[in-house]
């Protein structure tokens, strides 16, 4: 099976500095990652859900972010 093309080039290495900002930064990639969306040339059904799913998932990310950048600015 041939996956379709993708957006965006993804994200492959983070930053692993065992430090207080590795949480971060990994979730940070994940969310970057979530920018990318597949591309299929005739539409395909499968790929749309797969794409409405990244846009669910960046959005559980951003508020998770949120959540650690307050924790750490303090």
């Amino acid at each position: 099976m041939e996956l379709p093309k993708v957006s965006k080039e993804y994200l492959t290495h983070v930053d692993a500095t065992p430090d207080r900002g590795y949480p971060l930064r990994i979730l940070t990639a994940h969310r970057q990652n979530c920018n990318g969306h597949w591309i299929a040339d005739p539409p395909n059904p499968l790929y749309d859900l797969m794409n409405e799913h990244q846009i669910q998932r960046a959005k559980l990310l951003d508020e998770a972010i949120a959540i650690l950048e307050k924790y750490f600015s303090t």
